[in-house]
């Protein structure tokens, strides 16, 4: 995807010029053995990168994601299902405008649950995983380069392990032919807290066809 927009120097409402890129690629690998086994595979990443005024090219998108689910059927659409879900990046990220010292990299941090729990999976549009018990780990490759804490690890540490209740969700909807929406949602509550923690991953993609 690309995008550019242009304002001349007499516009008044201000703003700036701009220039956008984003490379998106999907991969998936399912199998199934007969009507009680099957396994999903999944992998995306996306990088993006953003050119704003006279400001230096700047990173705002990169994420890596990897998902690999196995289930047995149980009754109807509903499965017996363990996941294994990892995020990352692959470049440097910064607080912007300070480009001095980096907060992210690659594997700073990398997330990764693994989770059992019911499956229900229908198909096409939707499918939800809810998992009572699921164990998440937070790691960072590098603390001396990036700062751990500020991703939830204890100072001179460099895992933080959980324990609590995964769901995730993906649901999909066809307006028309041409015009789709993806709605991808990922929760997770500490158990271990003393004051219970929520994460929140929500992403929502639009896909509308312009021509053929």
């Amino acid at each position: 995807h690309f995008s550019q927009g242009y304002i001349s120097s007499n516009w008044a409402r201000g703003g700036e010029s701009s220039l956008s890129a984003l490379w998106n690629l999907k991969y998936s690998a399912d199998y199934t053995l007969g009507n009680k086994i099957s396994w999903d595979n999944d992998l995306e990443y996306k990088i993006g990168i953003l050119k704003s005024g006279e400001k230096k090219v700047r990173k705002n998108e990169d994420k890596l994601e990897i998902n690999s689910k196995l289930g047995s059927n149980a009754v109807n659409n509903w499965y017996y299902s363990s996941l294994l879900n990892f995020q990352t990046q692959f470049f440097a990220g910064y607080n912007y405008p300070n480009t001095e010292e980096p907060i992210s990299g690659f594997l700073a941090p990398a997330h990764l649950v693994f989770s059992i729990g019911m499956d229900y999976n229908p198909k096409e549009p939707l499918t939800i995983l809810l998992s009572p018990v699921s164990y998440k780990l937070t790691m960072m490759r590098d603390t001396t380069k990036f700062d751990q804490t500020k991703f939830g690890i204890p100072e001179n540490q460099k895992v933080k392990k959980e324990l609590g209740a995964y769901l995730k969700s993906i649901f999909s909807i066809d307006f028309n032919s041409d015009i789709s929406m993806e709605n991808k949602v990922n929760f997770f509550i500490n158990y271990l807290e003393k004051n219970e923690t929520l994460d929140i991953d929500y992403e929502i993609t639009l896909n509308m066809e312009v021509t053929e």
